[in-house]
């Protein structure tokens, strides 16, 4: 009767790249082997932005600090910073120094002020983008107007015969009434020349809603334009017709 044996080595393998090798024999005369690779658990090598105190409220004309001290890497690797800044219309503020690490700007208009933050380790691994929103208020400050014009549509001139334009979506943050004005900036030239009212008719223009009658196939484009009265904005929308 044969003798049969079977030899089983264990190695507890370090968080590397590694290769184990399972031998079977039988009266040492056969034997096999199998072979596996192990990949180490994948690390996380981005690096996190972070900003101090987040999103918050201040007045007209405060100087805000921006503070990326709180971002790290978990490798430990050196970052460098990058910053945004997006003010509101009419404002001329600007980050003092974009690649700082604590950096600052003056809200110098009432309004919403979007802060962005990225930043980038050493192996130019780029973090997730974090954004804040700074509010300023006070006397005399005033939120802009958000002009929406609505998706871009098509038109068939032998059935519908009109385009609906709604900017009803438009909005104030400070609750201002607003007024409207839709301007159209292009159309199909007719065969005798510039876009008229032998290519269109437009209604209600000044209605946060209005109605396009395109007379020929082409595109058309408009404008709409919200006030509050101290600030304004605008958005387009195309109509193709057919």
């Amino acid at each position: 009767m044969s003798k049969h044996s079977i030899k089983l080595r264990i190695y507890i393998l370090p968080v590397i790249l590694a290769t184990f090798i399972l031998s079977c024999g039988f009266d040492q005369t056969v034997s096999d082997a199998v072979s596996n690779t192990i990949n180490p658990p994948k690390k996380d090598v981005i690096p996190k932005a972070l900003i101090a105190n987040g999103s918050r409220t201040v007045s007209v004309n405060a100087s805000v600090t921006l503070d990326g001290t709180p971002s790290f890497d978990p490798q430990q690797e050196k970052i460098t910073h990058a910053w945004t800044l997006v003010a509101p219309n009419g404002s001329s503020a600007a980050i003092g120094s974009a690649t700082a690490t604590v950096t600052s700007f003056i809200t110098d208009k009432g309004g919403f002020y979007t802060v962005t933050l990225q930043v980038t380790n050493e192996s130019g691994e780029a973090s997730e983008i974090k954004t804040i929103v700074i509010d300023a208020v006070g006397a005399g400050s005033n939120h802009p107007p958000v002009a929406m014009a609505g998706a871009d549509a098509s038109v068939t001139i032998a059935t519908t015969g009109v385009a609906l334009l709604d900017g009803s979506a438009s909005y104030d943050a400070d609750g201002d009434t607003l007024s409207y004005q839709w301007l159209l900036l292009g159309a199909p030239s007719a065969a005798t020349g510039s876009p008229g009212s032998s290519t269109y008719q437009l209604f209600e223009s000044k209605s946060d809603t209005a109605q396009l009658y395109p007379y020929i196939a082409g595109i058309y484009t408009l404008q709409l334009t919200v006030s509050d009265g101290i600030d304004q904005d605008q958005d387009q929308v195309v109509i193709t017709a057919e």
